[in-house]
């Protein structure tokens, strides 16, 4: 490969790579550090002995933003579990409720009706119910709630 195809291939994957970066993702590190072998090429083909520093110093900051992007993203990923209800548009039915490390019991009241019980070890609880209407659509309601607070309380628009 020449000279002009080396330089062209490594300024492609140099862009690239921070594009990557500059979306949040973490493989545009990856790449970075991938294309110092490009640029190793480089130096050699033309002979630039003083960009080998440069590499270098490329080199160590890629893989040390690599491996805390991956540290941060591990840590984001336990913050991100949050207790949540996503209620409908109308606001009298619960579509989803999220509650981490919690003991969930649920009872059949008829053949249309669970009755649903969410509880945490610190005595806090949630209790509703879930059932099937007239037209067959499911629906979740709350019925009781103490002393548990939503991180997140939605609302969206009703599903067609």
């Amino acid at each position: 490969m020449g000279e002009s195809a080396v330089s062209v291939l490594v300024s492609l994957v140099t862009i690239f790579g921070m594009w990557l970066v500059a979306r949040k993702d973490w493989r545009g590190w990856l790449v970075g550090i991938c294309n110092q072998v490009l640029w190793l090429v480089l130096i050699i083909q033309t002979r630039a002995w003083g960009l080998l520093l440069l590499t270098a110093t490329l080199l160590y900051i890629y893989a040390k933003a690599l491996l805390q992007w991956r540290r941060d993203d591990a840590t984001n990923a336990r913050d991100r579990r949050v207790n949540r209800i996503l209620w409908n548009e109308g606001g009298d039915v619960i579509d989803e409720i999220v509650l981490h490390e919690a003991t969930v019991h649920v009872e059949q009241m008829s053949d249309r009706c669970w009755w649903i019980g969410v509880y945490l070890d610190d005595e806090r609880y949630w209790m509703g119910n879930f059932y099937c209407d007239s037209r067959g659509r499911m629906k979740f309601t709350e019925q009781e709630s103490a002393g548990i607070e939503w991180d997140e309380v939605r609302t969206h628009g009703a599903a067609r």
